[in-house]
């Protein structure tokens, strides 16, 4: 996230470059996202941070067993959602032309990397379970 972080801070400075503005009235519907993606990225790092995911040597952001509970039922990189979720969120609440176009392009970029690699290792670990 912290990649994501640093980007979306400077991106503000471009906002004048954009003519489109929205309404101030995005604000509210933005807190929702925004609130929903942080809660989620901040549990999931604090579960991972809880189990020494980098205590011990060896592959250990490859996951041992498939999860399926939690919001591990919806997304096998739930951090990942969670900055999908609060991007745009972040960009309508602070009304950010700039921030929505890379919200836009986080998406993308994340549906790439899930759908040609995530996806095919998880297939080939996990099998039948993973496709279920």
């Amino acid at each position: 996230m912290s990649l994501a972080g640093w980007p979306v801070v400077h991106l503000r400075r471009s906002d004048h470059l954009f003519p489109l503005r929205h309404p101030a009235c995005w604000l509210i519907p933005g807190a929702v996202p925004l609130l929903a993606g942080g809660s989620l990225v901040l549990l999931r790092g604090a579960y991972f941070a809880n189990r020494g995911i980098l205590d011990q040597p060896g592959d250990r952001l490859m996951a041992r067993r498939l999860l399926t509970c939690g919001s591990f039922q919806y997304s096998q990189n739930p951090m990942s959602l969670g900055a999908v979720v609060l991007s745009p969120g972040l960009g309508l609440f602070l009304l950010s032309p700039s921030i929505l176009l890379f919200a836009a392009l986080l998406f993308l970029f994340c549906h790439v990397l899930a759908v040609s690699v995530e996806e095919p290792k998880l297939g080939n670990g996990f099998g039948q379970t993973y496709r279920a």
